[in-house]
């Protein structure tokens, strides 16, 4: 686990007519270096970089339905918070595992994804 983290979130509302607000969002995500075990002398240890994630959000707010956009992500950072040890590190095909993936070890943060919703209120 990291040593720290510290999250921040900031929004604002104006109000675009009787029935519809606009809401614009932006938040931030820090963590720390890491280490992938609890003993830092191991050999299975792996010390991990920190990362900072920022995000932003913009919404249209009526009576029945939003529409958000929104950006996870924005800087594309590349962040590995955690992995496996490269003792277990095997480059088999994945004949026996059924495992074709592409040979990453790490556990990294989603890449910049940006999308659109919806939501309606009954």
């Amino acid at each position: 686990a990291p040593s720290n983290t510290l999250s921040l979130s900031l929004d604002n509302t104006w109000d675009l007519s009787s029935t519809m607000d606009l809401v614009v969002a932006f938040n931030a995500y820090y963590q720390s270096d890491s280490e992938g075990f609890i003993d830092q002398d191991s050999v299975i240890n792996e010390t991990y970089d920190a990362f900072t994630l920022l995000g932003a959000t913009a919404s249209l707010v009526a009576e029945n339905w939003t529409a958000t956009l929104y950006v996870r992500n924005l800087t594309d950072e590349e962040g590995a918070s955690g992995g496996f040890a490269q003792t277990d590190w095997s480059y088999d095909t994945g004949t026996f595992e059924n495992w074709y993936g592409n040979g990453n070890r790490q556990f990294v943060v989603q890449p910049r994804t940006i999308g659109l919703k919806f939501g309606y209120r009954l």
